[in-house]
């Protein structure tokens, strides 16, 4: 049987002070790497909350909210071009799909890649 995999989405907007504890608490998860992975979407924070993230380069990817929204228009595009309907069960079929295509295409989340540049 194989492992369970799942994503952990953290969404956040000038939350410095707490983020470094909601990443940690999904790292003790008795989940080996591959076997998850972790989304930070950032909503545009003015604090720290990027310099906190620095110290989890590799173990997490980071987005900002226009990088998120890129990538889910992406998504929604994908599966309008391929007759999925929003409503249908056979939703999750569909990005399934997705995520195949892309993995084709040298482009998986799971990739191990630097999502977070050098802090200006």
């Amino acid at each position: 049987m194989k492992a369970p995999f799942f994503t952990v989405l953290i969404d956040t907007y000038n939350y410095g002070e707490f983020i470094e504890e909601a990443v940690s608490s999904v790292l003790a998860q008795e989940f080996p790497p591959e076997e998850r992975e972790i989304l930070v979407v950032d909503d545009g924070s003015t604090d720290d909350t990027r310099q906190r993230l620095q110290k989890y380069k590799g173990e997490i990817l980071y987005f900002t909210k226009a990088e998120w929204r890129a990538l889910l228009r992406e998504i929604q595009n994908w599966l309008q071009m391929h007759g999925a309907n929003p409503n249908s069960s056979d939703m999750s079929a569909y990005l399934t799909q997705w995520v195949k295509s892309q993995e084709r295409n040298g482009f998986a989340l799971r990739r191990p890649v630097e999502v977070l540049p050098p802090s200006a």
